[in-house]
């Protein structure tokens, strides 16, 4: 809001108007810039029991894993793939969202990241 100050000086009245500083603007951070930025880290995160890791290679997001889906955040998108192979190779189907072993390991693999399942119950 905007302070004014009225003067008066030889019969005139003189109006000053003075506009608040404007304090610094604020920027959330970027997802999109996080993403990219998280996506080019070196180390892969550890592999489900059985799991062997046999090539690292996270695209670039945003990557598209279907005609209906896209990935903005690789890893996270990795992360929770993975998440979801552990409980499905243990059987419980319902934790991993009910995606296949087979699903899974392709959806990862549109990413960038290719395993084999040498285990599965």
């Amino acid at each position: 809001m905007a302070a004014a100050t009225v003067l008066q000086i030889a019969r005139r009245i003189k109006l000053q108007i003075e506009q608040p500083a404007r304090p610094a603007e604020h920027r959330d951070p970027d997802p999109y810039v996080e993403a990219v930025e998280q996506g080019e880290r070196s180390n892969p995160p550890p592999m489900p029991e059985g799991v062997t890791l046999l090539r690292w290679e996270p695209l670039q997001p945003p990557v598209a894993i279907t005609t209906w889906a896209v990935v903005n955040d690789v890893p996270r998108f990795v992360d929770v793939t993975l998440e979801q192979l552990r409980y499905a190779l243990a059987g419980k189907h319902w934790h991993a969202d009910n995606w296949s072993v087979r699903d899974l390991v392709e959806r990862l693999e549109q990413c960038g990241v290719k395993v084999e399942v040498s285990k599965c119950h």
